[in-house]
């Protein structure tokens, strides 16, 4: 129940702040949609190595493999998230075409990466969640070689959703029988793996994976639609 539980308070975070400000609903949404794929084909990758989640809501069945509805909420709330959060909390107006769009560079290193993350972990000494984060923070990277604005842009977003990641994880491993969920499903020992903050441990690869994805899903659309910035009045 708890994967459900983080899915649907993730997902109704990031209503609660498109509708703070709707203005941001094409940066949040359009990424949000598009990625949507990205949480039940890179779970099946985790599954290998990282984690097990018990599933709650019907599973769906393609190509022989059963994939996860929580999966489809969570990553269509946490990419949404990622996508605003700079401009939600530094009251930044998104305005586009500032810069030359970049959708087909956008979408090549989008699907690139996401090739490379679903056919090399087998072959790599490494756990899965941390090849995840690595080419996360790489596609970041090769944006802003391109976009060295974004760069700070970047950075901030990824502090902020670390920050976020941090407290969302210590409320919802506070709840009863929480802990004893994580070892169940979690493949990594919780002793050397997790930070223990008054009891309750806080999965460092989750915070690792949080900063690397949004480096990378907090400048993906900028990055698409040339968006520029402007500071709100008022």
């Amino acid at each position: 129940m708890f994967y459900l539980y983080g899915s649907i308070s993730i997902l109704l975070i990031f209503i609660l702040l498109l509708a703070i400000r709707p203005d941001l609903w094409r940066q949040g949404l359009i990424p949000a949609f598009l990625f949507i794929p990205y949480g039940p084909i890179s779970e099946q990758v985790f599954f290998q190595d990282y984690w097990t989640p018990h599933p709650v809501l019907p599973q769906f069945v393609l190509f022989n493999r059963a994939f996860l509805t929580e999966d489809l909420i969570y990553a269509f709330g946490t990419v949404g998230i990622m996508s605003i959060s700079y401009d939600f909390i530094l009251r930044r107006r998104p305005v586009e075409r500032v810069h030359r769009p970049q959708i087909i560079l956008a979408v090549a290193i989008s699907l690139v990466s996401l090739l490379l993350f679903v056919w090399l972990p087998p072959y790599l000494p490494l756990n899965s969640i941390l090849f995840s984060a690595a080419i996360g923070f790489v596609s970041g990277l090769l944006l802003i070689v391109i976009r060295r604005d974004l760069l700070r842009v970047a950075l901030v977003n990824s502090l902020i959703c670390v920050l976020g990641a941090f407290v969302f994880y210590f409320i919802i491993l506070s709840l009863p029988s929480a802990v004893t969920y994580l070892s169940t499903v979690w493949h990594l020992p919780l002793d050397r793996a997790a930070l223990w903050i008054l009891g309750v441990p806080i999965p460092l690869t989750e915070l690792l994976w949080a900063f690397a994805m949004a480096f990378y899903f907090g400048i993906i659309y900028k990055f698409a639609a040339g968006s520029g910035y402007q500071m709100m009045r008022g």
